[in-house]
């Protein structure tokens, strides 16, 4: 009881001195803002005993707190499944890059003259998207399936024996 007369006092000291400031204030261009801040002092001192009481720590606060599990196992769990998800996500994300590494591959050599073109494979690195060989198989004569492999040599910086161009049929 004598809590909350504590707090009833403080409220009502808290209303009777900002309204004698507020009648203190000069008339100008910062009044509304000197409003602002007493306003905000006045909402900080009436929140103050509702979290010194707890009524407000026990149902805000808890919803930010992030507790680990109970038990050992459980956490153990949890590292394992994410670890996996991680991996599922690397192999996807490498197969797609592969997929479009192909696709751009395909691009190049029709732009370079090549029109059929049967098969494209591409060998990245194991730990991340460089491009380690390039194959393809495809139309054209020597000298265009010559002048491909050193354009994708040069444009992925491999050297003439990572970049294979079979020609079908020869």
């Amino acid at each position: 009881m004598a809590m909350l007369q504590g707090i009833i006092l403080e409220v009502i000291l808290i209303i009777v001195l900002t309204t004698i400031f507020d009648l203190m204030l000069p008339e100008g261009k910062l009044q509304p803002l000197v409003r602002l801040i007493m306003g905000l002092f006045v909402l900080a001192s009436l929140l103050n005993p509702l979290l010194n009481f707890g009524l407000l720590q026990e149902t805000m606060l808890n919803g930010w707190v992030m507790k680990p599990p109970a038990n050992q196992a459980q956490w153990e769990s949890i590292s394992v499944q994410g670890k996996e998800l991680q991996q599922v996500q690397e192999q996807a994300a490498r197969q797609e890059y592969e997929a479009k590494l192909v696709e751009q591959i395909k691009h190049l050599l029709i732009a370079l003259g090549m029109t059929e073109i049967s098969e494209i494979q591409v060998e990245l690195s194991e730990g991340g998207g460089v491009v380690q060989k390039i194959s393809a198989v495809c139309s054209g004569s020597e000298s265009e399936a010559q002048r491909c492999q050193q354009f994708l040599t040069g444009y992925y910086g491999l050297t003439e024996n990572c970049v294979q161009i079979k020609r079908l049929g020869g």
